[in-house]
């Protein structure tokens, strides 16, 4: 203890970004080739046990190069996976409602905003107005506001999820953004867009296992225009377009 009281010891994700921040990607992934080449060349221990440890170590050896690799051919830096700053939604993604009586609906992240901001305003009023708080009043603190950072990002990542006074789960950024009503599939995958179409997936018994059936008026739509371009109809457009409806079968195969 005498030898690290002295010592500045980092925690939590200064910690994390800190270490994170020291690698160098290319000598991780020159360690990490060298020692899944020399696992490759020891060949099978007999041991099914060892064996199957030995291959789960070389996936992850591939895995760890892949991602490095990742990450210089992106220009992407490790550390900034640890957040510094914690980005707010604009209020016309986190609304408040006025309701019939006065009373007033507010979006789920706008709570789980104010529990951040309340709990990060406790733990700077520790540390500046109290200089005599007690460093683990402090590490509490601290752990507190990284949980209701963690709530705003994914709710119940940490276990029991934080639920409203009618037992009512918060919805949290992962829930805005992920599944068929996210945000991302709702409002930008789902527009209607040029040379594009979706249909129901059915079998087609009587096609190969190498082949895929178009519906024919899908079929027409999308790559009518590429026809047109191709044979250079010009202002004859819309009679060859007649032209090639009637060539088209019932289903164009691919």
């Amino acid at each position: 203890f005498d030898i690290f009281r002295n010592r500045e010891i980092s925690t939590g994700a200064v910690a994390i970004r800190e270490q994170l921040a020291d690698l160098d990607l290319r000598i991780i992934i020159d360690y990490s080739w060298a020692e899944w080449k020399e696992l490759g060349e020891e060949g099978p221990t007999g041991n099914e046990w060892e064996d199957r440890k030995i291959g789960r170590r070389r996936d992850f050896l591939v895995r760890r190069i892949e991602l490095a690799k990742h990450f210089i051919r992106t220009n992407i830096d490790p550390e900034w996976m640890v957040l510094c700053l914690l980005p707010v939604l604009p209020p016309e993604l986190r609304p408040i409602i006025q309701i019939e009586g006065g009373k007033l609906m507010s979006s789920d992240i706008n709570e789980l905003y104010r529990r951040v901001i309340y709990r990060n305003n406790t733990l700077t009023d520790l540390l500046t107005t109290s200089r005599s708080t007690p460093g683990e009043l402090v590490m509490c603190q601290e752990k507190l506001v990284q949980e209701a950072v963690d709530t705003l990002l994914d709710n119940g990542i940490r276990g029991q999820p934080m639920r409203d006074g009618h037992n009512k789960v918060y919805k949290s950024f992962s829930d805005v953004i992920e599944g068929k009503e996210g945000r991302f599939r709702e409002t930008l995958l789902g527009k209607r867009v040029d040379y594009s179409g979706r249909s129901v997936i059915v079998v087609g018994p009587s096609l190969s296992l190498h082949r895929c059936g178009l519906p024919r008026e899908i079929a027409i739509e999308l790559f009518q225009a590429f026809e047109l371009l191709r044979v250079k109809f010009g202002t004859k457009g819309r009679l060859y377009g007649k032209y090639f409806r009637k060539l088209c079968g019932d289903i164009l195969y691919c």
